[in-house]
């Protein structure tokens, strides 16, 4: 049900938003008294009344008059009921300046006053197709919605959508990124959003890579999206054109400044705090614009940035539009005109009176120069926007926008100082990943075999807890280095090598049969059959993560080098660790190895896949959440298991998308993510999060069980072996200490 003022037929809203809606659905879309109080209320009441209202706000300057309805009624009714009722009003708002004939009561936006308001969402789409799926989104979720739209964006065919409307979806809370970049991101909504992508050309130029992020809501907003960006480039611009003080621009400012891990630049480019001018070229000048956000970047970006006169343009001919007395104003009438044809106007001169559907106002010459023709007659109702007046102007005239000339930047990143003399620059190169060899512990264990110990516990109770149905145990003969050589042999074969042949020797794991000898270290040696093959060799000890922090140094010794070939062993002999009466570890974990290639040229056993340069991180673990012991003697694993959950899935979480950004990608652009696998309910709530489909996470944690830093490569290994050539896949890890991480697989065809 459409409820507001003008929106019926033949007006169809100030800017014709709501055209043909009444004319076809009369019933459904009616025009409201000039009572905002009252539009919002009473679309409060049709809501509570089981009706879907759309009620309509012709200015955003206009809310303050429905204030308490907004806040009083509408934000507080389902926290008030304990969610017994629900008010899923949608409430249109037009918005935002940069549009002549607007002024200080036309041209505001005012979200930042409305996010403040608990129980509402708050969304500013800057082009159609997210107008489609924020306005679907908002009708799916029963939600209380603000709909902000500029209105300035309306009616431009760069910003325009599909016509399948309906299937557009835009999930709540989700930015877009609408550019990858390194160096700076920039933030906006609505109108700014075309600012920030301008500039961005201009400051790639300079050779200053953006990452523009598109906010599209407001409350709630996305913060781990804007907050994975400002970590990768350290520098931040917020861009809006709300008041400065208490805008929305501090509260994200606010918000990175607080999450950031380390120190980052972070301005904001909004309008003053004061009134947006009548005066189109004032209004211009008070508003955030390119020039605006550039001399900000230069500064942060640490570059000059200099201006030439804007580029002059021969033109012997000027068309002056019909415009209206408001931007209501979709025709006017020519009353008198004022000048006649060949007679010299000068800028500001009167042309003509004009009468629009409020008031009677005089239209005066933007140039100077003569009348050519007029092209319509006293009396007669002109289109606004439509060419009235042909002058012949005396001069050249400088290329403009909106009214303002175009001055063209120009921008130069300082080189930066030399920091070490002699530090040789790392030769770049592509790591290309082998498929994975495995060797699992032969004994299998069901979770059946499991209960027994337990009374009271069934089969069942086990895999809904853990997803597990059966894990690999080591015999008695089998031991973490000799799973591991079996892994490592069969690596060596597949790619038809010897040992001597490999560069460095990594040994991944968190169960280690001595500290020294190395596992690496002893691994060579039984590789080597007493040979003297010289290859470095050392371990890491990263837990659960170990993979992937084996990765990134073999991805950095190899691109340092510029070339050669890394193995990455893991083996886990976690079993005899286990205390078998404690319930929370003895179903979750298995005993088992990995051996992968890393090379810069392609091998016999190469998967088909580059590896992107992995992205870890670590958080402090005071309480110990997961503790493996160096040996039986020193106790048994133990793990806090609702902490470990909890920790899992949002740092998990945060480093592939991390790891995405840095590859210019988006989550949905993953054909399969591997996950570590701590237990089936993380992957499941990950899976949630992520707002993935069933087939996107490849896990195989019931047949295997948890094995350590060997569980991403066993996964990987069932992957490949499908024969499917997935082109990007997404490994993610988290682990006791706590260490977690991300890498990103390409496939070479691509």
């Amino acid at each position: 049900f459409l409820y507001g003022e003008d929106i019926e037929d033949p007006k169809g809203d100030v800017f014709g938003v709501t055209s043909g809606l009444s004319t076809l659905r009369p019933a459904q879309g009616v025009n409201a008294p000039l009572s905002e109080s009252t539009i919002v209320g009473t679309a409060i009441g049709r809501a509570l009344a089981g009706q879907r209202p759309v009620a309509f706000i012709q200015f955003a300057d206009f809310l303050p008059l429905a204030f308490n309805q907004i806040a009083s009624e509408l934000g507080s009714m389902y926290w008030r009921t304990q969610g017994q009722w629900e008010c899923p009003v949608i409430l249109m708002i037009t918005c935002g300046g940069y549009r002549p004939g607007l002024g200080p009561f036309h041209a505001q936006t005012l979200e930042s006053v409305v996010a403040h308001i608990p129980g509402v969402d708050v969304v500013m789409p800057a082009d159609a197709a997210d107008a489609a799926g924020l306005l679907n989104a908002a009708f799916q979720s029963k939600r209380p919605t603000l709909f902000f739209y500029p209105k300035n964006l309306l009616n431009d065919p760069a910003v325009a959508t599909s016509a399948d409307i309906g299937r557009h979806f835009v999930p709540i809370g989700r930015a877009r990124v609408l550019r990858r970049g390194g160096d700076l991101t920039l933030v906006g909504w609505g109108n700014t959003v075309g600012l920030c992508l301008e500039a961005a050309g201009h400051l790639e130029a300079a050779g200053i890579d953006c990452e523009i992020i598109d906010l599209r809501q407001i409350a709630p907003w996305d913060q781990g999206c804007v907050l994975q960006s400002v970590r990768k480039t350290t520098r931040l611009i917020v861009v809006h054109e709300d008041n400065r003080s208490c805008g929305f621009g501090a509260e994200v400012a606010a918000t990175v400044a607080g999450e950031m891990p380390k120190p980052a630049t972070i301005r904001r480019v909004t309008r003053a705090d004061t009134y947006v001018p009548c005066n189109f070229s004032n209004q211009l000048d008070l508003l955030p614009s390119v020039s605006r956000i550039l001399e900000v970047a230069a500064e942060i970006c640490d570059a000059e940035l200099t201006w030439s006169p804007p580029e002059a343009v021969e033109t012997d001919r000027y068309l002056v539009n019909a415009i209206g007395s408001s931007p209501a104003d979709r025709c006017v009438e020519i009353i008198n005109w004022k000048v006649t044809e060949g007679a010299e106007v000068k800028t500001g001169q009167l042309l003509a009176e004009i009468e629009g559907d409020k008031a009677m106002f005089e239209l005066t010459s933007p140039v100077s120069g003569y009348v050519a023709k007029r092209l319509a007659a006293e009396g007669e109702r002109i289109q606004a926007d439509t060419p009235i007046l042909e002058l012949t102007t005396l001069n050249k005239r400088s290329a403009k926008r909106n009214g303002q000339a175009l001055a063209i930047p120009h921008l130069r990143r300082r080189k930066p100082e030399p920091s070490f003399a002699g530090v040789a620059t790392p030769a770049s190169a592509t790591v290309l990943l082998g498929k994975p060899c495995v060797a699992k512990g032969s004994r299998r264990l069901t979770s059946r075999e499991i209960a027994v110990r337990f009374p009271g516990i069934e089969e069942a109770d086990i895999i809904q807890r853990s997803g597990i149905q059966e894990r690999c145990r080591a015999a008695e003969n089998e031991d973490a280095l000799s799973l591991g050589e079996a892994a490592a042999r069969a690596a060596l074969q597949q790619h038809q090598l010897d040992i001597g042949e490999v560069d460095l020797l990594l040994c991944a794991t968190g169960t280690p049969m001595q500290t020294t000898p190395s596992m690496a270290c002893s691994l060579l040696a039984r590789l080597a059959q007493g040979g003297d093959a010289m290859v470095q060799s050392f371990d890491l000890n990263a837990a659960c993560s170990g993979y992937l922090y084996a990765l990134q140094v073999g991805h950095d010794f190899l691109t340092a080098r510029g070339g050669g070939k890394v193995l990455v062993v893991t083996t886990e002999h976690l079993s005899p660790l286990l205390r078998e009466d404690d319930f929370d570890t003895a179903i979750i974990f298995g005993d088992a190895a990995s051996a992968t290639l890393l090379s810069t040229e392609h091998t016999a056993g190469a998967s088909g896949h580059r590896l992107r340069r992995p992205i870890l991180s670590g958080q402090a673990d005071p309480e110990g959440a997961i503790r493996v012991p160096a040996g039986r003697e020193s106790g048994f694993i133990e793990m806090n298991g609702r902490r470990v959950f909890a920790k899992a899935v949002r740092l998990m979480e945060a480093s592939l998308q991390e790891a995405c950004v840095e590859a210019k990608l988006g989550i949905e652009d993953l054909d399969w993510i591997v996950p570590h696998q701590a237990n089936q309910r993380i992957l499941d709530a990950k899976q949630k999060r992520l707002q993935l489909p069933d087939d996107r996470i490849f896990s195989n944690i019931r047949m295997n069980g948890n094995t350590s830093s060997s569980s991403i490569p066993l996964c990987l290994e069932e992957l490949l072996a499908r024969g499917e050539r997935p082109e990007k896949i997404g490994l993610c890890a988290f682990g006791g200490g706590f260490t977690f991480g991300s890498a990103i697989l390409e496939s070479t065809q691509t």
